[in-house]
């Protein structure tokens, strides 16, 4: 199974970290040289565990700066008013500031320099205080580009392939909202100005997890025992979401097509859960798949019945059952790039928990 890509940190919450065990093949995340003494005990074990991918930014933009991530990181700046980017006066007034350098690429850095979005810190020249908010951005773009950079060179659906996933809601919308009117900055001309329609799954109940309180050895013991269950669930789910991709056009019969396979495997999956005797939940998690462009979202729209153009995408739902589990499929707007991003990106709401019957 493909890896989880889990951002804006280093060291995901439990609720990521037991999804990552659980329904993909590894975890990784974007790190600075350093990274090892910044990883907490449970990434430790995990890492251990042989289970960890760490991705030096460093590795990422040499030789090859990842193309115009910088006039997109300005462009979805240039959505947020001024006052909410200014960077702290005082870092330590404002945890989460401290942003290290090796994690961004050195044209990006440059260019919050000089829009004072950007200040030194006093621990050296590898840290630099940042807004929360800027940092959010930069790392929802970095993680889209690195994942749709490796899967285009290993393909979408190896071993080695990623998926970008966060629990952080306001890393998820900042990184995918749709831009409203571009303008340029120091000489770079904001292509990047298309909005384009995709699906957003909403699949939580279909992936039930642990609950946080579960000992990470538990989820580790259940992992290895009950690899044939995890595994067909999450690739019953890929199946649906690169189904939905494919022929966009008919989503009810996709998941027509889509849902014994899915109760089966929910089945086996929550059979295996239940004979733990631990606490189990299933959560919201949604996904946003098949990037559709411009050009084909007015044929998206006509072939629902409803009204779709690129600038604004009606919210074109559908509901349906699989295996007692509710799944809502609707079209979204998200920012459209000039360069290849990921085409699959998952956001889970930690906050939304129910119980496995």
């Amino acid at each position: 199974m493909p890896g989880m890509l889990y951002y804006p940190d280093i060291n995901p919450s439990n609720a990521g970290l037991y999804h990552a065990l659980l329904y993909w093949d590894r975890i990784a995340t974007v790190v600075p040289p350093n990274y090892a003494v910044l990883l907490d005990d449970r990434m430790r074990e995990v890492a251990d565990a042989g289970l960890y991918e760490p991705i030096e930014a460093g590795l990422i933009y040499d030789p090859a700066r990842m193309i115009d991530m910088d006039v997109e990181l300005v462009a979805a700046l240039e959505q947020i008013p001024l006052d909410d980017l200014l960077p702290p006066l005082d870092r330590v007034a404002y945890p989460g500031s401290g942003f290290y350098a090796a994690k961004a690429d050195s044209n990006c850095l440059d260019l919050l320099q000089g829009m004072g979005l950007v200040l030194p810190d006093r621990r050296g020249p590898e840290v630099w205080v940042m807004n929360p908010r800027v940092q959010l951005v930069m790392l929802s773009i970095i993680a889209r580009r690195v994942a749709a950079e490796q899967n285009a060179i290993v393909g979408h659906t190896a071993s080695s392939a990623l998926r970008p996933f966060t629990d952080k809601e306001p890393a998820y919308w900042l990184g995918h909202r749709p831009l409203s009117g571009m303008t340029s900055h120091a000489g770079h001309v904001a292509h990047l100005s298309r909005t384009e329609a995709c699906w957003r799954v909403e699949i939580g109940r279909l992936l039930p997890v642990p609950a946080e309180d579960v000992l990470l050895s538990d989820v580790l013991r259940f992992r290895e025992r009950y690899k044939p269950e995890r595994e067909r669930l999450l690739m019953a789910v890929e199946k649906l979401l690169h189904d939905l991709a494919q022929r966009w056009e008919h989503p009810e019969d996709i998941v027509r097509e889509a849902e014994q396979q899915l109760t089966e495997a929910l089945d086996n999956l929550r059979s295996a859960a239940r004979a733990t005797r631990r606490r189990w939940l299933t959560r919201s998690v949604a996904v946003c798949v098949a990037i559709i462009s411009s050009g084909t979202a007015a044929g998206l729209g006509a072939s629902l019945g409803a009204d779709v153009d690129a600038e604004a995408i009606s919210q074109i739902a559908l509901a349906t059952t699989v295996a007692g589990a509710a799944v809502n499929i609707a079209t979204t707007p998200i920012r459209g790039s000039d360069a290849p991003t990921s085409p699959y990106t998952y956001l889970q709401r930690v906050r939304s928990e129910l119980r496995l019957d």
